[in-house]
């Protein structure tokens, strides 16, 4: 195992993950915190980051597109 020193520790909760089949429901329900006990610094949701981009990109087009949104600044 390669060891970095002064580097954070991330995890990504990847979606795609068959949670049900590989943990008991335990250990999904503490597995955040056991990540954060080990030292994990970032935990990140990539499926859940790119929903919120869509939906506020949605709700910025939509608005832009009624008239009710600035161009964006560029």
């Amino acid at each position: 195992m390669r060891v970095s020193r002064g580097k954070l520790l991330a995890y990504n909760c990847s979606p795609s993950f068959n949670w049900k089949k590989n943990l008991d429901d335990k250990t999904i329900a503490s597995f955040q915190q056991q990540l954060s006990d080990m030292g994990y610094k970032y935990q990140f949701i990539t499926l859940a980051g790119i929903h919120s981009m869509w939906f506020n990109m949605f709700d910025l087009a939509h608005a832009y597109a009624q008239g009710e949104g600035d161009a964006p600044l560029c």
